[in-house]
């Protein structure tokens, strides 16, 4: 009999021990923020947009009493070039409007493939960053300087805006 009580008694210690909360240590440099994400937040919703550059649509809507909070941005270009252009087609500089601020990305060049009468030239971005655009207000413009090897603007692009939103 004692033996089965010790042995009730041992397993409600162990049980109870198992379940007892313990703190957790962050060991961080001090002045470090710790990274946190609430995914059950009904204020964060993850969103993401896609337009074109140069486009005739503006691209979608941000809804009214929120910001897009916007981490990463991604897509490809196409830019004709003089077919067999001694000088290559590259880009100088490119940039995107996102609410009240000018974020540049890098722009890779993946290959040059001859086309009816041109060269194309493949770009790709995806680049991390943080930028909020308001509710009604303009984002998607873009700037760009290219080189003297190209021989006209983006011809077709797909640009991604991908992050949340939250409450304004």
């Amino acid at each position: 009999m004692k033996l089965i009580i010790s042995i009730v008694f041992a397993v409600l210690v162990f049980a109870g021990a198992a379940f007892a909360q313990t703190d957790v240590r962050v060991t961080n440099k001090v002045g470090d923020a710790v990274a946190v994400k609430s995914v059950d937040n009904p204020a964060r919703h993850g969103f993401q947009v896609s337009f074109e550059l140069n486009g005739a649509t503006p691209p979608p809507a941000i809804p009214a009493g929120k910001v897009f909070a916007v981490e990463h941005i991604s897509g490809h270009l196409r830019i004709p070039s003089a077919t067999g252009a001694t000088t290559p087609c590259k880009f100088y500089q490119l940039s995107f409007l996102l609410g009240s601020t000018d974020i540049d990305v890098t722009p890779v060049l993946m290959g040059t493939a001859p086309s009816i009468g041109q060269d194309l030239n493949f770009i790709t971005i995806s680049q991390p960053l943080k930028a909020y655009v308001q509710g009604g207000s303009d984002y998607g413009a873009a700037g760009f300087s290219l080189s003297s090897g190209c021989s006209g603007s983006p011809t077709s692009s797909h640009i991604v805006l991908t992050g949340y939103l939250i409450n304004d």
